[in-house]
């Protein structure tokens, strides 16, 4: 294995776990407003999903990519591009997961996480994050 490979392996190893590290805060947040606050889950997806964004944005950057362009704006309008197709996406899948197949809010979250983290990897590395590749 090359060094650029191993290079490669490990930062996609660090956008899993930052992927992993997301997903445990978007589900404990949801937990927290569907459970405990006995919101409904369009209302806690749309808080649940900008917060755990956050966090994947400013980990990916500072941990994954080690980006620090003084651009900021840029990756960040980049970024949201990318979040907001994901989050329609995701309506979309728990609209369908939901409320037409009557199944629980967590298994259309975990479903529409598994559709859009086709998006993921790849278009941050070479959209959002561009100057970092190297």
């Amino acid at each position: 294995m090359t060094p650029t490979h191993l290079t490669e392996l490990l930062q996609f190893a660090k956008y899993l776990v930052v992927g992993g590290s997301t997903a445990v805060l978007y589900f404990g947040l949801l937990i927290l407003t569907v459970d405990v606050l006995h919101l409904g889950h369009f209302l806690a997806v749309s808080i649940s999903y900008p917060l755990a964004i956050t966090f994947h944005f400013l980990a990916n950057k500072l941990f994954t990519f080690r980006s620090r362009s003084p651009q900021v704006s840029g990756e960040v309008l980049r970024y949201l591009c990318v979040a907001f197709l994901n989050y329609l996406i995701s309506l979309v899948v728990i609209y369908l997961v939901v409320d037409l197949g009557g199944q629980s809010t967590y298994y259309g979250a975990a479903l529409a996480v598994a559709v859009t983290v086709g998006l993921g990897y790849g278009v941050t590395k070479l959209w959002v994050f561009q100057h970092s590749r190297g």
